[in-house]
C-alpha cells in the first residue's frame, strides 16, 4: 500500500517553459573545490577565467586595463660604465626591438594575470634571439627552486595528445633542449623517470601572481577574486530572466466541464464540442489581439498553478547597483575607473595609482625574468650582470602637464624644444623649424609686426624710459625745490 501511494503522489514533471536565455553555470561547490587547491586545477581555473573575459564586462575590463595601463617607455640602467658601453647599450635597445618586446609583454602580462602563471624560453642565437611561450602551464611548468630560481619541467605526455605536424613542429623549435629521441623514449616505454626534461634555467623564465608562498609553484587568476560574485550577480540575471519569461510565456487556463452536473463534465463531454470550445476561444484572443498568450484547456477537476517566482521588490535596481560594487570592490577597480560613475576625479585618479602599483610588482618580476635573462644571453658574461631594464611603473603625466613642464625647462634654461613640438599632435618638428626660419630671417615678421602694449608691457616700458625734466614747468620747479614729496621734517 505504501509503495502504491509513493508511487502516485512521486510522480511528476519538469519543463524548462521559463528557462529561454538561462545557461547553466559552474556550481558553487566545483568553484570552491579549485579554489581550494588551485595548483591541481590550473588548467579548470585558466578555462574559467578565458570563459568570463569573452561573456562578463567586469572581468574584460579587469585583463584589458592590465595589458593596457603601462605605457612600457623604459630605460637601460648600469651599475657600472664598462668598456664598449654605448656599443652593449645599442645593442640591448636592438635585441628589444627584435623582439617587439612592447608586444611580447603585454602578452605576458594577459597570459599572467588570467592563467597566474606564465613559463617560457628563449630561444634562437644571440642575434635573433625569440621567446617561446608555453601554453599549458600545467604541462611546461615551474617545478622547483635550484640556486634559488626556478627549473621549469616540461611533461613529455603533452606531445603524445599533439597532432603530427603540431609535434614536429614543436621538437623543432625546442630542439636541442628536446629531442625526438627524448619523446620516443618516453612514448614506447611510458617510464615516469623519463617523462620530465628540465629545461636549461638561464634560458627559462617563470612570472606568477597572487601568489602567498615563496615555493607556490603556481599563481593564482585576477579573475578568482571577485568569482563568487559573479555568481551571485549571474543568478540576479537569471531572476530577471525567469521573471520577464513567465511574463512573455503567460499561459491562460479554462476550464471546461462541470462539477455539479455529471452529464456535463469533461469526460462525458463530446470530443468534437471540446475543440470547438477551444477553437473559439482562441479565436477570440485572437481577434482581440491577444498574442503571445499561451491557452491550455482542462477538466474541472484538474488544476495548474504557477509559484509566484517574485514580487515586484526583486527587480529593484539597488540590488545590482550592490552587487556591482561587490565585484569592483572584489577586483579593487573603481566604477570611475572602468565606468566614469560612482565618484569624482581624485578617487578615480587615486585607484589608478594603485591599479599602476599593482601592475609595476608584476612589471619587477618580468623585468628580471624575462629581460634580464635576455640581456644576460646577448651580451658578455663579464659586463652582462650590469645592465638592467626598468620600466615606468608609475602613472603617465597627461599632455598638458608634459607640454607645460617642458615648456617651462626650455624657457629657463634653453633646452630642446623638438620635446615640446613633439608631446603636441600634428606638429611635425622639422616643418616647425623650417617654418620659423623663414618668418624671422626671410620676411623678417618680428621687426615688421610688432605686438600690443598691455599693462605689463606699459609699466615694463616705464620702467627704462628716462626721466625727462620740464624746468619751465612751474610745479616740477617747485617740487625740487621744496620736496614736495617728501615727509616733511619735525623738530
Amino acid at each position: 500500500m505504501y509503495n502504491t501511494l509513493a508511487d502516485i503522489y512521486g510522480d511528476y514533471f519538469s519543463t524548462k517553459m521559463y528557462h529561454d536565455g538561462i545557461t547553466e553555470k559552474v556550481p558553487i561547490e566545483t568553484i570552491q573545490k579549485y579554489l581550494s587547491n588551485p595548483d591541481n586545477y590550473v588548467v579548470e581555473i585558466e578555462k574559467l577565467s578565458r570563459y568570463y573575459y569573452g561573456s562578463n564586462g567586469d572581468v574584460f575590463q579587469l585583463f584589458d586595463l592590465a595589458r593596457t595601463l603601462p605605457s612600457l617607455n623604459y630605460k637601460i640602467n648600469t651599475y657600472d660604465i664598462p668598456k664598449n658601453h654605448e656599443r652593449n647599450l645599442a645593442q640591448i635597445h636592438s635585441i628589444l626591438k627584435k623582439v617587439k618586446h612592447r608586444q611580447l609583454t603585454r602578452d605576458i602580462i594577459s597570459q599572467t594575470v588570467s592563467s597566474g602563471t606564465f613559463t617560457g624560453i628563449w630561444l634562437g642565437d644571440k642575434k635573433k634571439p625569440y621567446l617561446y611561450i608555453f601554453e599549458r602551464v600545467d604541462k611546461a611548468f615551474p617545478a622547483y627552486m635550484l640556486n634559488g630560481e626556478w627549473i621549469v619541467q616540461l611533461d613529455l605526455s603533452w606531445l603524445t595528445d599533439m597532432k603530427d605536424k603540431e609535434r614536429e613542429v614543436f621538437i623543432k623549435n625546442l630542439t636541442p633542449y628536446v629531442t625526438i629521441t627524448d619523446y620516443d623514449e618516453y612514448y614506447k616505454s611510458r617510464d615516469e623517470d623519463k617523462r620530465y626534461i628540465d629545461l636549461p634555467q638561464e634560458r627559462t623564465t617563470v612570472v606568477r601572481t597572487h601568489t602567498l608562498k615563496r615555493n607556490q609553484s603556481h599563481g593564482v587568476s585576477w579573475m578568482t577574486t571577485g568569482i563568487l560574485d559573479l555568481l551571485h550577480k549571474d543568478k540576479l540575471k537569471d531572476l530577471e530572466k525567469t521573471i520577464a519569461n513567465k511574463i512573455i510565456s503567460a499561459v491562460a487556463v479554462l476550464t471546461m466541464g462541470s462539477k455539479d452536473n455529471p452529464e456535463n463534465s469533461y469526460v462525458n463531454m463530446n470530443p468534437k464540442m471540446r475543440a470547438n470550445i477551444r477553437s473559439g476561444v482562441r479565436a477570440a484572443l485572437d481577434k482581440n489581439k491577444v498574442k503571445g498568450v499561451s491557452v491550455v484547456s482542462l477538466p474541472e477537476f484538474v488544476t495548474i498553478d504557477f509559484p509566484a517566482v517574485a514580487d515586484t521588490d526583486t527587480l529593484d535596481p539597488e540590488k545590482f547597483t550592490a552587487i556591482n560594487d561587490d565585484v569592483s570592490s572584489a577586483y579593487g577597480i573603481s566604477s570611475t575607473v572602468t565606468r566614469g560613475s560612482g565618484g569624482n576625479y581624485t578617487s578615480g585618479k587615486l585607484n589608478l595609482d594603485i591599479q599602476y602599483k599593482k601592475l609595476g610588482v608584476l612589471l619587477e618580476d618580468i623585468e628580471t625574468e624575462v629581460y634580464g635573462k635576455l640581456i644576460n644571453l646577448i651580451l658578455p658574461s663579464n659586463v652582462s650582470e650590469l645592465y638592467e631594464l626598468n620600466y615606468d611603473k608609475e602613472q603617465p603625466l597627461t599632455r598638458k602637464e608634459k607640454t607645460d613642464y617642458l615648456l617651462k625647462v626650455h624657457s629657463q634654461s634653453g633646452f630642446s624644444l623638438k620635446d615640446v613640438t613633439d608631446s603636441i599632435g600634428g606638429i611635425d618638428f622639422e616643418e616647425y623649424v623650417q617654418q620659423s626660419i623663414y618668418e624671422q630671417e626671410v620676411l623678417k615678421l618680428p621687426e615688421r609686426i610688432k605686438p600690443y602694449s598691455n599693462a605689463y608691457t606699459s609699466t615694463e616700458d616705464s620702467k627704462t624710459k628716462p626721466e625727462e625734466e620740464y624746468p619751465e614747468n612751474e610745479n616740477t620747479e617747485k617740487s625740487k625745490t621744496s620736496g614736495s614729496n617728501n615727509t616733511p621734517e619735525v623738530d
